[in-house]
């Protein structure tokens, strides 16, 4: 019995690669004929292989999540082109170039290197941070008037 997956977990609309939101990763399939993306993630065992995209010459820019490994297969108006299972990163930019290939697997190629990977750490060590500030100037009034003695001679 296989079970239709309800999140395609790609998205087959024009995006600029460099506005990626968290979890994302861009793709550029390189054709030269009307091809079809057909893809699902690992994560959904035993899911139909769902047609996420099309495209036509000469490219399609597709984003893609990043939680889990996507399963993907494109398709021409012969045949399966080609196969393949790939774990993009948050933020890469990948492309497949769909021209040269016969059969067989169709791993994409890095285009650009995933340079900001750090930032889910900063944002939470600054979050964090400003959260410490906040309680301990504002929660702590005894704490609070210690430090902001020049506030209270200007109000007399």
């Amino acid at each position: 019995m296989s079970h239709q997956c309800t999140n395609t977990d790609i998205s087959a609309i024009q995006v600029d690669c460099k506005k990626l939101k968290f979890y994302e990763a861009c793709l550029n399939i390189i054709t030269h004929t009307n091809v079809t993306f057909r893809s699902r993630p690992v994560e959904c065992e035993g899911c139909l292989l769902n047609e996420t995209a099309k495209g036509a010459p000469p490219a399609k820019v597709i984003v893609t999540h990043t939680y889990w490994p996507l399963r993907y297969e494109i398709w021409n108006n012969t045949g399966r082109v080609c196969k393949a299972t790939y774990h993009f990163e948050e933020y890469g930019e990948y492309e497949i170039d769909v021209g040269g290939i016969i059969t067989g697997e169709c791993l994409p190629r890095t285009v650009a290197e995933v340079d900001v990977a750090f930032l889910p750490i900063l944002t939470t060590a600054v979050t964090l941070l400003l959260m410490l500030m906040a309680w301990y100037f504002m929660l702590w009034p005894k704490h609070a008037s210690k430090y902001w003695w020049h506030l209270k001679k200007l109000n007399q």
